[in-house]
């Protein structure tokens, strides 16, 4: 689920490349990042709010409404044309999907792991990476030789695959319904979590900026035609960069 979810997010760079020189390509770069970063602010900021549901109700329907929504996403992003169409879909249907896929996935490990949490942690993260460096690479052959509609039909088709998956083996063990889960500022008057908090999120700032301006470096030809340096950069252990020259 991390993989679909943050590795995906990690390749948005990619996807708004293509928009510019397509559909969007009467948009600034600036108006066409919006989409982008409104599925990616989503994708943060809502595990506020979704981590008290998920105290309350456990991983079973959170994850299964935010798999159909996600996988949702993509095939109806293999119709959008206009402005709007992407920014209710991929941002807004796209980043609530994700926030569910990705807090649940993340929060389930505390229900298994205390002793090596960090170490479970720091192995389901290593999705984003894997993710980031797949379907880059899935993509650049697929929009060369297909359209932009089946192209995302076939992401949708890998999502799926793996949300399937990941339905059937992430499973909560503590007992739910009891938990009042609320939010309490009162956590920040642990230095530690106060500095695990800044430090998190100025990681953050740093990574999402990066997989955006370095994503993708090409010629004044159409964006599926020739690839000169493509760098993705995700999250997690290591970063890919390959480069490629076609002419």
């Amino acid at each position: 689920m991390i993989a679909a979810t943050f590795g995906l997010t990690t390749s948005v760079g990619l996807f708004q490349s293509y928009w510019q020189s397509h559909q969007l390509s009467n948009y600034s770069s600036q108006n066409v990042g919006w989409i982008t970063s409104s599925q990616v602010s989503l994708n943060l900021f809502l595990g506020i709010q979704i981590g008290p549901l998920f105290d309350r109700y456990g991983p079973r329907w959170l994850l299964f409404c935010g798999s159909i929504g996600y996988v949702a996403s993509f095939l109806i992003l293999a119709q959008c044309t206009k402005y709007w169409h992407f920014i209710l879909n991929f941002g807004l249907l796209g980043g609530i999907s994700g926030a569910l896929l990705t807090t649940v996935a993340l929060a389930v490990i505390a229900h298994w792991f205390e002793a090596r949490r960090g170490l479970a942690t720091g192995i389901t993260l290593m999705g984003s990476s894997l993710g980031g460096i797949f379907f880059p690479i899935a993509l650049q052959p697929t929009l060369q030789h297909l359209s932009w509609a089946w192209s995302m039909r076939l992401v949708a088709l890998v999502v799926l695959i793996l949300m399937i998956i990941g339905n059937f083996c992430v499973r909560g063990r503590l007992p739910t319904g009891k938990q009042q889960g609320s939010i309490n500022l009162k956590c920040f008057r642990d230095a530690r979590f106060a500095w695990t908090t800044l430090g998190v999120a100025c990681m953050c700032i740093g990574a999402v900026h990066n997989s955006f301006r370095d994503v993708v470096c090409m010629t004044n030809s159409p964006l599926c035609d020739r690839f000169r340096v493509c760098t993705f950069w995700s999250p997690g252990p290591s970063s890919y960069i390959r480069s490629r020259s076609r002419l």
